[in-house]
């Protein structure tokens, strides 16, 4: 195998736009700030998206800018390995988003998916830090605990 061909890793693409996603919200950047930031475009990191599981380098480089840009480890967002940076929030939003991108549901669905999460599990809207977060109710602690919890927030909006 070349270099060109990749290398072979354990990269788990929706773990990593999960947790991309949820450190952007837990430090409150845009799309638009982290391509400014990163000077990625938002074509660069699809296409890092669906290269990054072949082991593209190029994939690796502009997720790691990407990374760096938010302000996390790029060993964090490409692997999930080491420490959290997460809030508490934060995490319910990865695990929010992570089932969404493994279910195959919108984006559209998502947002309004991890806006009710949100609101039953922490406060609508928290500081940069993370201070000040309370929950309501036990919070989930992993993506099992996801499914019942989108079961119900679909029954609530056929209800409304």
């Amino acid at each position: 195998m070349s270099f060109d061909d990749g290398v072979p890793n354990d990269v788990d693409v929706f773990g990593v736009k999960s947790r991309m996603r949820a450190a952007m919200f837990d430090r409150g950047i845009t799309m638009s700030a982290l391509q400014t930031r990163s000077q990625v475009t938002q074509e660069d990191l699809e296409r890092a998206f669906a290269t990054v599981e072949i082991g593209n380098p190029e994939a690796f480089r502009v997720l790691s800018l990407t990374a760096n840009a938010i302000g996390v480890s790029p060993q964090w967002v490409l692997m999930g390995t080491g420490e959290s940076p997460l809030s508490a929030v934060g995490r319910i939003v990865r695990l929010a988003w992570e089932f969404v991108y493994r279910s195959g549901l919108s984006v559209p669905d998502g947002k309004q998916f991890e806006a009710w999460l949100r609101g039953r599990f922490g406060q609508p809207a928290i500081n940069a830090n993370g201070a000040n977060e309370l929950f309501r109710n036990k919070a989930p602690q992993k993506l099992l605990d996801i499914g019942p919890l989108y079961d119900n927030f679909r029954r609530e909006m056929r209800s409304r």
